[in-house]
């Protein structure tokens, strides 16, 4: 028997309070309608346009609507961060920013370079296309980069092109200490560095639409710290620059499901839909989900299609039944072939393990912070439902009935039973079965 879902997504029942959240409706007459937008019950939304007209959208007529997470581009700071040869600058043109440099960059003990930042407090992310490179003096690094302060000794993370070169991904665990860690790949223009507590997960892209995992990192950061941009040269004696456009910073907790994440961890079912919250199992057969309000809800193993740890890339993970293997894929991407015994959570979570059981290898136990990646159980068997809803954790419901009150969705699931999502933290409903 599956304990309804709706303290797993709400904790506590919330107080009927509406509040007005930017976004956009799409409706099935191909218009498209922008403004704030509330709930109205029980079945559509209602959205306040810019010139204060305000339209009621039923459910049956709406496509989509979205609701972006807090973005800027601004205000922005500029300034050299450590001993740079020539000062550097930063010119802003219809938000494409051209950033002069010198210095020798960020790595080592202490940096040398040019910093565009804005304070963020908690979550978040950045995002920022390095459209060209002014290097004709020598080398030119160009990147993104989270910092806890602007002195040039300051814990960082930071994803960074160096010209016609590779893609690092640097963190400085320590203030004044030369023990950064570095990945390196060949380079693709388009950055991404989310925050999610004290994990750092760098993305690349080709075209800013599909993003590819480089890597994650866990580095204990104070909540309020900078995030921007950064340009540097190679030799601290000579001028170069680079090019940014398409930059946006989004902060908060759900600021990376504008780009539908899978969450870091929780379950992925067999119907398509994703659950987020942190797994144990005593039992081989049910998987208990805990949610970020403390609630635990348990899940029958045979609905559920993976197991997510940490970050993985969806591409990974939904795949059709004849691609799919079953087992434990480990971050340094093998699959170890067997069977689920238990999942263990203890008071600290670098102790975490998987135990898994294999005809080769017989029982072996897996640390889950440095070892496991995910756990795949079984291929995807979606039905098209009327409606997708997506939450800011991650969260992804699939469903043919969803009933809109002032504070919340009350969604009926096929296998999970009533599921309640708080109206403050939906980022999307939509309907694919929509023309």
């Amino acid at each position: 028997m599956i304990r309804p879902l709706s303290l797993l997504l709400l904790g506590l029942a919330l107080p009927g309070v509406q509040g007005l959240r930017a976004g956009t409706v799409e409706t099935k007459d191909r218009k498209t309608i922008q403004g704030q937008i509330t709930f109205s019950a029980p079945d559509a939304v209602q959205v306040k346009q810019a010139d204060g007209t305000s339209l009621r959208v039923p459910l049956k007529d709406m496509v989509r609507a979205n609701f972006a997470a807090p973005s800027s581009s601004g205000p922005w700071t500029s300034k050299d961060i450590g001993e740079v040869s020539i000062p550097g600058s930063t010119v802003e043109s219809n938000g494409t920013f051209t950033v002069t440099a010198s210095g020798w960059g960020i790595w080592s003990s202490f940096d040398a370079f040019r910093y565009m930042s804005q304070p963020l407090v908690g979550d978040g992310q950045i995002v920022a296309h390095v459209a060209d490179f002014q290097a004709d003096n020598g080398e030119i690094v160009a990147g993104i980069s989270f910092r806890e302060s602007l002195e040039n000794s300051a814990r960082h993370a930071s994803l960074l092109m160096i010209y016609t070169n590779k893609t690092r991904f640097r963190i400085r665990t320590g203030t004044a200490q030369n023990n950064e860690s570095t990945v390196e790949v060949t380079p693709q223009s388009w950055l991404r560095l989310s925050r999610q507590g004290d994990q750092f997960t760098a993305f690349l892209s080709t075209n800013g639409t599909t993003w590819n995992l480089l890597s994650q990192k866990t580095l204990p950061m104070k909540p309020e710290v900078f995030v921007g941009l950064a340009a540097s040269t190679r030799i601290n004696a000579f001028s170069g620059g680079a090019t940014f456009d398409h930059v946006g910073v989004a902060s908060g907790f759900g600021a990376g499901a504008a780009f539908r994440d899978l969450p870091l961890q929780g379950l992925l079912l067999r119907d398509g839909s994703v659950l987020s919250g942190k797994v144990s199992s005593k039992d081989p057969t049910v998987i208990q989900l805990a949610a970020e309000s403390g609630a635990t809800n348990s899940v029958p193993i045979h609905l559920v299609a993976a197991v997510l740890f940490h970050y993985v890339s969806s591409d990974i993970v939904l795949k059709p039944q004849a691609a799919v293997r079953k087992g434990l894929m480990l971050q340094k991407g093998e699959l170890f072939e067997g069977d689920l015994k238990e999942i263990t959570n203890f008071s600290d979570s670098r102790l975490d393990a998987i135990q898994m059981s294999s005809v080769l290898f017989g029982l072996k136990k897996f640390n889950i912070a440095h070892d496991a990646l995910a756990l795949i159980l079984g291929a995807l068997d979606p039905v098209p439902p009327a409606w997708n809803i997506r939450s800011k954790d991650g969260t992804r419901i699939s469903s043919d009935t969803v009933t809109i009150e002032s504070d919340r969705l009350i969604v009926n699931h096929a296998a999970l039973g009533k599921v309640i999502i708080p109206t403050a933290d939906v980022v999307e409903i939509s309907s694919p079965s929509a023309p």
